[in-house]
This record gives structure tokens, sequence and C-alpha cells, in this order.
């Protein structure tokens, strides 16, 4: 998929997930007690929001057979299944995840094209990605539409295979000339190949999960305004300070520019709430603190996308 396609899929599925938080909350007592009704008006319109046909069992497989249980659906792509997902009535809380029943449907040998295996209630989705050994979650409720979108992109993706839509191009390197006629010309801020030294293009912004953008004018901005998004969106907060990389003596972040041994930050800005980022670092490890601060906060660096050509 490519960045075009992506940047609209991703703005349909957060307008559609923004009509499903109307319905959770104006509809929530009629949804609460019955399974089918959650799957009626919040699971359902997901999928197809997501590029599945529901009513297409080449698709969507109702309550699909393996030899490791029976989930309420399987997706299919070219006739292979790649996900399996467990509904359940909006009333049943995530805590209450049967894991390692979930998790035995990945068990079934026969699937072997079965990417992810999917939990959810039509507010708190859990998804496990089988390739990657890692869980993502959401939920409806308490989670900006765009946020949403980016996590379940994964599934659309899938979804598209359906469609045979063209795969992703290779990564640009930053520094690489951009058509400015094209459009198509945001990427991934983990697709950037940064290296010391390097000077940042003329420009260049920066755009978040929010559909919010932002100028690049140094690279310390990139770090900056990152840092800023987390603190607007109540991802990073004083009680999440100090904030240390690793093995570090130096603190990424804090309430003061002061490190541990009571030394100031060589160079600072201040991001809101009280906080400061350090931003002493060169042009690579700005791209890498920057990528590394979205991720141990929760969100996926390759959803903050940059471009140096506005569109």
């Amino acid at each position: 998929m490519n960045m075009h396609a992506l940047r609209q899929a991703q703005d349909r599925i957060a307008e559609a997930i923004k009509a499903l938080k109307k319905t959770r909350n104006e509809h929530e007592d009629y949804l609460k007690p019955i399974e089918t009704r959650t799957r009626q008006l919040l699971i359902d319109p997901m999928l197809e929001a997501l590029g599945w046909d529901v009513r297409n069992p080449t698709q969507v497989h109702l309550e699909y057979k393996g030899t490791s249980g029976k989930p309420d659906y399987a997706l299919f792509s070219h006739g292979n299944v790649v996900a399996l997902i467990e509904a359940k009535k909006l009333e049943m809380p995530s805590v209450h995840i049967n894991v390692p029943q979930v998790l035995k449907y990945a068990s079934d040998k026969a699937l072997t094209s079965l990417k992810y295996v999917v939990w959810t209630n039509g507010d708190h989705w859990q998804i496990w990605s089988i390739a990657e050994n890692k869980e993502e979650s959401f939920q409806l409720s308490n989670t900006q539409e765009y946020e949403c979108a980016a996590k379940v992109i994964q599934l659309l993706r899938s979804a598209l295979e359906v469609q045979e839509v063209s795969p992703t191009p290779k990564p640009r390197r930053v520094h690489e000339t951009i058509d400015p006629s094209n459009n198509d010309d945001w990427e991934p801020l983990t697709s950037l190949k940064v290296e010391r030294g390097q000077k940042l293009p003329t420009n260049t912004n920066i755009k978040f999960p929010d559909s919010s953008t932002k100028p690049l004018k140094h690279w310390t901005d990139m770090l900056a305004f990152v840092a800023e998004y987390l603190v607007k969106t109540g991802k990073i907060s004083a009680q999440n300070c100090p904030v240390i990389k690793g093995n570090s003596k130096q603190y990424l972040l804090h309430t003061e520019p002061i490190h541990r041994d009571l030394k100031e930050f060589m160079a600072k800005r201040e991001i809101g709430n009280g906080l400061w980022v350090l931003t002493y670092f060169s042009a690579d490890k700005m791209h890498e603190n920057a990528c590394w601060l979205l991720d141990k906060f929760g969100v996926n660096p390759s959803t903050v996308l940059v471009s140096t050509n506005q569109s």
C-alpha cells in the first residue's frame, strides 16, 4: 500500500471509528447485554471499515470451525485464513479475556497463513500478531480516532490483499528530491535514514496521528514536537518523569532541565506542562530518540509521518 492510499485509509477508518464511538455511547444499554447486538452495531461495521465484506463468506466466515476451536469470525485473503476473531458482548470487560483460549486458535496447524488472533467486545480490541509475537490494543471509548485507526491498519493491510492493491513502495531517504506535484510524499518517521551531521531539508513537515502538522526548521524540532504531542495527548505527564533511555546517566525528559548529577541540560526545550526535553543530540540521535519516545509511550512511530512537501 503506497503512502497516499495508507493516508486515505487511515482518514476513512478514523471517520468510521468516530461514528462507532457515537453508536457505542448512545446505545450502550441496548448493546451491553447481547453479543449479537454488539456484533451487528460495533464489530461488523468496524470490519467493513477495514475493507472486509461481512456478507461475503469468501472474505468473512462466521462461526468458523477449526481444529483448535470455533472463533466467531475468520477473515480470508486469497482463500486463506489470515485472522481469527473472538467476539463478546459489550459488557464483557477486557480483564475477563481468556488469553490462553483465544491464543489457542493460533495452534491450528492447518492455518498456515494465519497472521492475527483478535479479541473484542466492540469497544476494546486486542490484536495478537503471530509473526511478530506481540500484542496491540486500543479502546474506542477512550482513544483518539486517528490513533485507533493507526493501530488497526494492520488488519486493513490484509483486507487490501483481497482487493489486490499494489505493495508498499521502498522507503525513501530523507534527503532525496521529492516531486512537489506528487501528493503521495508523506512517509513514516521510521522510514527515514538520517545520518550524523545531515542537514534537514527545507520545507520539512511532521504529521501526527491526530492529523496535526508542524513545520520542522531544525532536527531539534522533531524530538521536541514528538514530546509535545505525547504531552498533549496525555501519554506523558510529570508522573512519568524522569524519562531515561536505556542505561544512560542523562535524563531525556524531566520536570526540570537537570540531570541526576544536578548538571543542567546542555541543550533543552520546554514542551509544556512544566516538562523539559534534552535536545543535545546529533541528527541521527534526534531521530532515533523521537522514535524511541513514541514507542515507549504507546504510539507506533510509523504512524507519525514526515514530508518535505506539505500536502
